[in-house]
């Protein structure tokens, strides 16, 4: 084979792997767009225009972020949009927009998205109980009171409530420094929450995202038996952490 040739046959080549790598590169390029989901909401059957959004005639469904429409109603906002009125006809399946929905502001309050049952308390916070701007809507809190047994003076700590949702806090724009926060609570859990204000030191303790466990038998913390506690909270720290399964 003559230099020519085989100058011919080594740039053949030279193609060949830039066309191999470059299908490479897009297939990674692609597993990665789909890799990446987010939940929508989309709507179960047929809806007409004006129809109400009920729980039961929505779903969410994972689609890769790369093709979710741009203002699409994510799951973590589902809350939002309960009995919400609809501005066009819906399909089957169809995912939901935020601009398909009335929003206007006689219709967007809080009262909107409340269940039948719920009701919406606000609380007076300073920077310490209200954790210093660091609260959003959508947050979920344990409440915690402290306060004095009328009988014997004794002062004690205890949870009051757990996995509790933020409506709002502040005025609801969810920016800056607050001094009220609007909890949705059930109409017993609003007369605990009301007494324990005016009797008791409130402390909102803020949860983890996906942390909606409810600790049973939680102790009430007094001096008589915070010695206990505290030891049997060393002890549960030396326990080896087990890992967490995730499942897709």
């Amino acid at each position: 084979m003559d230099a020519s040739k085989r100058n011919y046959a080594l740039i053949a080549i030279a193609v060949g792997l830039l066309g191999v790598g470059l299908i490479y590169l897009s297939n990674r390029q692609r597993e990665q767009l789909l890799s990446e989901k987010v939940r929508v909401i989309t709507v179960k059957s047929d809806l007409d225009i004006g129809a109400r959004l009920k729980p039961q005639v929505l779903a969410a469904v994972d689609m890769p972020a790369a093709f979710a429409p741009k203002g699409a109603v994510l799951e973590k906002q589902k809350a939002s949009i309960a009995n919400r009125a609809i501005l066009v006809n819906l399909q089957q399946g169809q995912c939901l927009l935020w601009n398909m929905l009335d929003v206007s502001a006689r219709d967007f309050g809080i009262a909107a998205r409340l269940k039948p049952g719920e009701r919406a308390i606000t609380l007076s916070v300073d920077n310490i109980s209200g954790m210093e701007s660091m609260l959003t809507a959508g947050s979920r809190v344990d409440v915690l009171a402290t306060f004095n047994f009328p009988e014997n003076g004794k002062r004690v700590t205890r949870t009051l409530l757990q996995n509790i949702t933020l409506l709002a806090v502040g005025n609801g724009k969810d920016s800056g420094a607050y001094s009220s926060v609007t909890l949705r609570v059930n109409p017993s859990e609003a007369e605990l929450l009301a007494f324990a204000e005016r009797m008791a030191e409130i402390r909102l303790v803020l949860r983890g995202v996906d942390d909606v466990d409810i600790v049973k038998d939680l102790p009430t913390v007094d001096f008589n038996n915070l010695k206990q506690i505290e030891d049997q909270v060393k002890e549960r720290k030396k326990e080896p952490v087990k890992p967490r399964i995730v499942y897709d």
